[in-house]
């Protein structure tokens, strides 16, 4: 992302006197830095933060978009090698405040619970057409 994208994204929220900062959306520990500082603002009623949380989809865009049209695989690779949640893994690691196996159950609870969902909205139905379109107001 362009400076000049950063900087007009920022400002969005800075126009409505909105407290604006940019953060590395890769890093775990810094946006819940900033995210408790938001979150302290609104609570002594100080009121909302624009939060920009940089970060980067590996992905194309869709089942048919490799992503590879518009980047390179290395690109790719670069973005991949600062995965957020595998940085702080290690982090946790390294200064041994979660051993191998604590990961492993934590990375075994949450491939559970996103079966678990995936299984509840696959075996429901299809909402009404009037119930999608109940909250539409233009």
């Amino acid at each position: 992302m362009s400076k000049s994208t950063l900087a007009s994204l920022l400002e969005r929220g800075r126009a409505y006197g909105i407290p604006a900062q940019s953060v590395d959306g890769m890093s775990v520990l810094d946006v819940y830095a900033a995210a408790s500082s938001a979150v302290l603002r609104a609570k002594k009623g100080e009121g909302p933060t624009f939060l920009e949380c940089r970060t980067y989809r590996y992905t194309g865009h869709g089942a048919y978009d490799t992503g590879l049209d518009y980047r390179t695989q290395h690109e790719i690779d670069e973005w991949k090698a600062r995965d957020p949640i595998k940085q702080f893994e290690q982090k946790l690691g390294t200064e041994r405040l979660a051993a191998a196996e604590e990961l492993e159950d934590i990375r075994a609870e949450t491939r559970s619970r996103i079966e678990k969902a995936a299984k509840f909205a696959q075996e429901r139905s299809y909402p009404s057409v009037d119930l999608m379109t109940k909250f539409l107001w233009a």
